[in-house]
């Protein structure tokens, strides 16, 4: 595959930016740009000199080793994506699409306390990703889930990062100090317009830096829009900044639309829905285990913050650590048919509970062992509370509805430390 067939990760217009704001990015290693994190992370102030290193190329296998693979695989992976470009040509093959297969199709996973690093290992992932996501701290989050799903969850942040990377650029440029009157330089002579698709292989415009908006951060947001009014209530979400970003309407507006998790989860079987908590303390834990699987990729990990009227929650109902509750998880997480009286909760807009403590594989292992619902655990915070999660779904009228009586803000986490 030549290189003129590949889409460069910073277009010509988001060199030229940085080349006018003295912070050009250098080669660092072949096929890789050396950029300072300060560029585009609000997190970082202007005098650090922090870097991190990007692929120059998006479909690479420098990029590759950038989501976590190891130089073995990703020289595997790489070979057979160009082959698989040549078979099928002149039809499009989506390399992201490749990079995760090598994961869903691995005969090798981990639940609970199984061996998760040699599974991690049979995946090809590099050993500092296995120590991060391994770390001991997070190990009741992690065991709510596989090996498998964090290894793709944090592919799908760093694929996201790379292809919003134009655009936090610029959205950081927008930001600059009025001191930063440099007189901007031609592009260097390797760089190329490009426009990223996304994850998914779709077109997608947060690769071009023209006419960025950015979202409301805690510091532009004002602070009588940050209070909780007596007919509001608040709810937060913790994750990676891009993901968080995709769901910003206008300057304070969220489409949750955007930001929803695949199912199966805790609260849908078939559908998509949106998931935020009331507890702080639980949105804080998700963020900082991402910052923490992200330590080695210096990418924006964040706090969303969304203040919802409750006039549009009334109607919303509750189902909490009862018979109900663990028999509505088993019908989720397993995509059964659900019971009859189940019904009403599955057909609800919007529905609270508690959060589930356990994996959709160990759920299916326990089914084939004969287990049933009344083996399903609930999860809990570090102080013994129970763990309660909000979910959001609904046709095209519920999500306007929702967009026109919330208002959100985020606030990025900081580079080091809590």
């Amino acid at each position: 595959m030549s290189t003129a067939q590949q889409r460069r990760t910073l277009s010509a217009t988001t060199i030229t930016v940085l080349q006018s704001l003295g912070t050009p990015p250098t080669h660092s290693r072949h096929g890789s740009l050396q950029l300072r994190v300060s560029s585009y992370s609000s997190s970082s102030s202007e005098e650090s000199n922090d870097t991190v290193e990007v692929p120059e190329f998006l479909e690479s296998e420098e990029t590759l080793r950038f989501l976590g693979y190891d130089k073995s695989s990703a020289r595997r992976i790489w070979d057979h994506y160009q082959t698989l470009v040549r078979e099928f040509d002149p039809s499009p093959v989506c390399f992201f699409t490749i990079a995760r297969a090598e994961i869903e199709d691995n005969e090798s996973d981990a639940i609970l306390d199984q061996d998760w690093d040699t599974a991690l290992k049979n995946m090809g992932i590099q050993s500092r990703l296995r120590r991060d996501i391994l770390d001991e701290e997070f190990k009741d989050l992690r065991c709510t889930q596989s090996a498998k799903y964090w290894v793709l969850e944090t592919f799908e942040e760093r694929i996201e990062f790379l292809l919003g990377l134009n655009s936090s650029i610029a959205s950081k440029a927008v930001q600059a100090p009025a001191r930063q009157t440099a007189r901007p330089s031609s592009p260097s002579s390797h760089a190329h317009p490009s426009r990223p698709t996304s994850s998914r292989g779709e077109s997608t415009s947060k690769s071009s830096p023209v006419g960025v908006v950015s979202p409301p951060s805690a510091e532009s947001v004002p602070e009588e829009d940050k209070v909780v009014g007596p007919d509001e209530q608040i709810f937060y979400k913790g994750g990676s900044l891009d993901r968080l970003q995709a769901g910003k309407v206008g300057e304070q507006g969220l489409d949750m639309r955007k930001i929803r998790t695949p199912p199966p989860s805790d609260f849908c079987g078939s559908e998509s829905g949106c998931y935020m908590t009331k507890q702080k303390e639980l949105a804080w834990i998700y963020a900082n285990y991402a910052k923490r699987r992200q330590s080695s990729r210096s990418i924006p990990i964040a706090i969303m913050y969304t203040i919802i009227k409750k006039v549009v929650l009334a109607p919303g109902l509750h189902i909490f650590g009862t018979d109900q509750l663990r028999r509505f998880f088993w019908a989720m997480r397993l995509e059964q048919r659900i019971p009859q009286d189940l019904k009403v909760y599955n057909d609800a807009n919007i529905l609270s509970g508690s959060c589930c403590q356990m994996s959709n594989d160990e759920m299916k292992d326990l089914q084939r062992a004969g287990g049933n619902h009344t083996m399903v655990r609930t999860g809990r915070l570090t102080g013994g509370d129970i763990a309660t999660q909000i979910r959001f779904k609904g046709d095209d009228d519920f999500w306007d509805k929702m967009t026109e009586n919330s208002r959100m803000w985020i606030e990025t986490l900081p580079e080091r430390g809590r």
